[in-house]
């Protein structure tokens, strides 16, 4: 038997919120939530273990469920396509190994089945320099493991939730630095 569920419409109130998805944290959102903070540590445990990655995706399913879409009507992410297949040459082997095993595209698809559930709008943009611009002027900054540090204003913050910002803001014309940042980083606005 099959049951065909009708789309319910998409929520008209609530906030735009930008998504970090990462293999530290497994996600973190520009409105403060942080889901995941022990996604390395877990990576490395179970890794090259049988059924590790089932051990690893089930840990992905039980923190997704943790972001809280009350207050959300569009989620912004990142369009991030062919990270496993593009990945030689580009990054250390570690990270490599990291990102081989840490799901994406399964978080990416736990993340379109909430937003689904919750009504929520999931819109992709490009993230060419995302964690590179400082959120408060807009200006590069140096990232360094977690730790963004801005060369202009001084501010220091969590890099992802930094990216997670300017993910946002990207999008969001109502965003502080939206226009400024397309200026700095010399990409397409919204």
């Amino acid at each position: 038997m099959l049951f065909e569920k009708k789309a319910e419409p998409i929520k008209e109130k609530g906030e735009v919120v930008g998504v970090e998805l990462g293999f530290r944290k497994l996600a973190v959102l520009s409105d403060g939530q942080i889901v995941g903070k022990e996604l390395k540590a877990e990576i490395k445990r179970f890794y090259g273990r049988k059924k590790g990655h089932l051990i690893i995706k089930e840990f992905i399913n039980r923190e997704s469920k943790k972001i809280d879409f009350s207050n959300i009507k569009t989620l912004v992410v990142e369009k991030l396509r062919n990270v496993k297949k593009n990945k030689r040459g580009l990054f250390t082997h570690h990270t490599n190994r990291l990102l081989s095993h840490r799901a994406y595209r399964h978080a990416r698809f736990r993340l379109e089945m909430l937003c689904e559930e919750n009504r929520v709008q999931i819109v992709e943009i490009n993230p060419k320099g995302t964690s590179k611009a400082c959120n408060r002027c807009g200006r590069r900054g140096i990232r360094r493991d977690e730790r963004f540090v801005c060369r202009t204003c001084g501010r220091k913050v969590d890099a992802d939730y930094n990216a997670a910002c300017n993910i946002r803001d990207l999008r969001n014309p109502q965003g502080a630095y939206g226009p400024l940042l397309e200026a700095a980083l010399n990409i397409p606005y919204g």
